[in-house]
């Protein structure tokens, strides 16, 4: 098992979206999947306080719109990005964006997101996936521009993590159990293994979303944990899945797991490897979305355009 992140890129296959979760394609591409649609940026977070409260059950509005927007990955789909090994994606949602893993370099997450018109002092919210530096090597210099941030992190990661965003003056809230981080996104929690990590799972009307780091613990884990936390079926699953170094009878094995627990489509990159997204887009077939620095998939409610 890969513990310091896997070292080798690969070219995701471009498939055709679905209208209920539309993938836009960059600017930088030549012929659009489908418009995007812009959604307004939180207002930035006043000063975090270290005691917070308890959140109510998280329930999704009706005709909200969530946008996830990969940010940081080693293959880059807009040619405006810069491509280096590791993985990060902004959610934004109502009344909050989320940021979700840092790559490895924070120059070249915050570069990038200025390219894709995303700004760093909207986000409110950190989440780090697992501890390895392709996830949270980016994490000191994005807080250096925007502080005023919840940073949630394993209780299990380094000491020293925990003292960047400390001495930065953010808040750092330590993840053991599955918990809402608002009223439409939750964390995992640890989901065990070699590699302790935690995913995230969106509660959209099209379905819950589980958007990973590096599923180091297993990507059927993370989805489990979605379904016993959304009562939705899990309408994409998002990131890396480790298995860049997997063998056929292991991608085929998690292909099946996946589809036998009803994952309505996947769009994998980052430690996925080559080999696997092949294997992934033959097995889906419409259903595999492509995916890399720069792609932006667009989730609506029913009866939206």
């Amino acid at each position: 098992m890969c513990l310091a992140g896997c070292t080798s890129p690969a070219t995701p296959a471009v498939i055709p979206a679905d209208p209920a979760i539309t993938a836009v394609a960059p600017a930088s591409t030549a012929t659009p999947l489908a418009p995007a649609t812009p959604v307004a940026m939180a207002t930035p977070a006043p000063p975090p306080t270290e005691t917070l409260p308890p959140l109510a059950t998280p329930t999704v509005t009706p005709g909200i719109t969530l946008t996830l927007t990969v940010v940081y990955d080693n293959v880059a789909v807009d040619a405006r990005l810069r491509a280096d090994w590791g993985f990060g994606c902004v959610v934004q949602g109502p009344e909050q964006t989320l940021l979700f893993d840092t790559g490895r370099n924070g120059e070249i997450l915050l570069e990038n997101m200025r390219a894709l018109g995303l700004n760093s002092q909207a986000v409110s919210a950190i989440v780090l996936s697992h501890a390895h530096n392709d996830h949270t090597g980016g994490l000191a210099r994005f807080l250096a521009e925007n502080p005023r941030v919840t940073v949630y992190m394993l209780a299990s990661f380094p000491t020293g993590i925990k003292a960047t965003v400390r001495e930065a003056g953010a808040t750092l809230v330590e993840v053991e159990e599955s918990m809402p981080l608002s009223p439409w996104a939750y964390s995992t929690g640890n989901l065990g293994g070699l590699v302790p990590e935690q995913a995230l799972v969106l509660d959209t009307p099209r379905g819950s979303v589980v958007v990973s780091g590096c599923a180091h613990p297993g990507i059927a884990a993370a989805v489990r944990q979605a379904q016993t936390l959304v009562n939705r079926e899990v309408a994409l699953v998002l990131g890396g899945l480790h298995l860049l170094e997997a063998d056929t009878v292991r991608i085929t094995a998690v292909i099946a797991e996946l589809q036998a627990l009803g994952v309505q489509s996947v769009a994998p990159s980052h430690c996925t490897g080559a080999k696997a997204m092949s294997a992934f887009a033959e097995a889906f077939g419409a259903a595999y979305r492509s995916s890399g620095a720069g792609q932006r998939f667009v989730i609506v409610s029913e009866g939206e355009p």
